[in-house]
């Protein structure tokens, strides 16, 4: 069997088990570069000199994606000995990645975002689209979820109660967690946005998705990212952010992993020290609430 017949049907198996969409994006980009570079050889004769020259690239990639090209090559190799394709899987050289801590807002300048959001005026034909910006950017912050997380969002998803909102988030392996939000103005926000939504009588075509565009479709993660980028953010800026106020605000590190939906605890670590995590006090639901703890 060829390398390329062999991740065809690899890739055709990551689909069958729902693998979570930036997961399967990122497989099936680490190994187009393999398929592009070796198409044609057969997955006996592959050499594990030529795979790390792969991993390498120019020379000009980020050790993180390295790691992570090697890390998929390793898992591709590891099926197709499973399915007998191969006896042994080619030696891959892990790359050492020093992780670094996570670019994180301080709340001031969480804080100066919130108030530029609710200061400018609604406009235009598609003034519901400030109104989605700002429960978008709500939501991301009080929860932390992930952006795929929030365009994939239903409206069964969020459950409305008279002084709470639960929101279930659905991640890798279509794990499902939950978040419970006591704060006015999130929920708000949500509310005013629907309410924006029904007002402007936008013709919806995807009407179980919360957040929307123009065209009536769920939103994508490119149009999240061009909103959020003219208040000079990213969604990972504000799930990290989101993240290390949790911890600070007294969540152990096993509950924010499992908040975050982390897939380990030495992800949950890099947003704090070490040395503090044993002296970890008990936190409330107020305390972890996050936006309780902005003054707008």
């Amino acid at each position: 069997m060829t390398i390329h017949d062999a991740i065809n049907e690899y890739l055709k198996q990551c689909e069958a088990r729902k693998l979570s969409w930036s997961t399967l994006k990122a497989y099936r980009c680490d190994l187009e570069i393999l398929d592009r570079s070796q198409r044609h050889t057969e997955l006996l004769d592959i050499e594990s000199e030529e795979l790390q020259k792969i991993i390498k690239g120019n020379g000009s990639l980020k050790p993180a994606t390295m790691l992570r090209r090697s890390v998929s090559f390793h898992i591709f190799f590891q099926y197709c000995k499973e399915k007998g394709y191969i006896q042994e899987t080619p030696v891959i050289k892990s790359q050492r990645v020093k992780l670094q801590t996570p670019v994180t807002l301080t709340a001031d300048k969480v804080t100066g975002i919130f108030r530029e959001l609710y200061s400018t005026p609604k406009e235009g034909k598609f003034y519901w689209e400030k109104s989605r910006n700002m429960a978008i950017v709500e939501l991301l912050y009080a929860t932390g979820m992930r952006i795929s997380e929030l365009c994939a969002l239903k409206k069964d998803d969020i459950q409305f109660f008279d002084e709470f909102i639960i929101v279930s988030m659905h991640g890798n392996g279509k794990r499902e967690r939950k978040f419970l939000i006591t704060n006015k103005q999130v929920i708000t926000a949500l509310q005013t946005y629907q309410s924006d939504v029904d007002t402007a009588s936008v013709d919806v075509v995807d009407s179980d998705a919360v957040f929307i565009n123009r065209r009536g479709r769920a939103v994508s993660e490119q149009t999240v990212r061009y909103c959020l980028k003219n208040y000079n953010i990213t969604p990972k800026i504000l799930r990290n952010s989101a993240a290390k106020e949790m911890y600070d605000s007294g969540m152990n590190i096993f509950r924010l992993q499992g908040t975050l939906g982390l897939n380990s605890i030495d992800s949950a670590e890099r947003f704090c020290c070490r040395q503090e995590l044993e002296n970890k006090r008990t936190y409330s639901l107020s305390d972890c609430d996050l936006r309780n703890r902005l003054s707008v």
